[in-house]
């Protein structure tokens, strides 16, 4: 009966600590978001955007850029000051001069996926 009450006072207290270890891990990432901003802004990417999710670790690059090595730029930077975090670079490069056509490729893309996505949806 005794060992019986030792090996139940173990199993609670495995579960115990099991549980507690659980909830540990699902603590936020530090938040970022205004350090990258500030530091787009330094850089002259003010059309770049900043959103970050904390639960999950991501900081997200949106907006718009004249050129490619910008979007590089604005990776760099949002990549240094997030450290472990996910950069997801989102950021659209549309060249001076053609901001018109840049905007119908990108509504024609999203067109593109809301179409897959209904198609996907529709055949599950």
């Amino acid at each position: 009966m005794k060992t019986r009450n030792i090996w139940l006072l173990l199993l609670a207290t495995l579960t115990a600590a099991s549980y507690i270890g659980c909830s540990a891990s699902s603590t936020r990432t530090p938040d970022v978001a205004a350090a990258v901003r500030t530091s787009l802004d330094q850089a002259g990417l003010k059309n770049v955007s900043v959103t970050q999710d904390r639960e999950k670790g991501v900081v997200t690059l949106g907006g718009h850029v004249p050129a490619d090595a910008d979007k590089a730029q604005a990776e760099v930077i949002a990549r240094t000051i997030a450290g472990t975090q996910v950069v997801a670079n989102q950021v659209a490069v549309v060249p001076p001069g053609v901001e018109r056509e840049a905007k119908q490729m990108n509504s024609d893309l999203d067109d593109g996926i809301q179409s897959n996505l209904h198609a996907s949806l529709s055949n599950q």
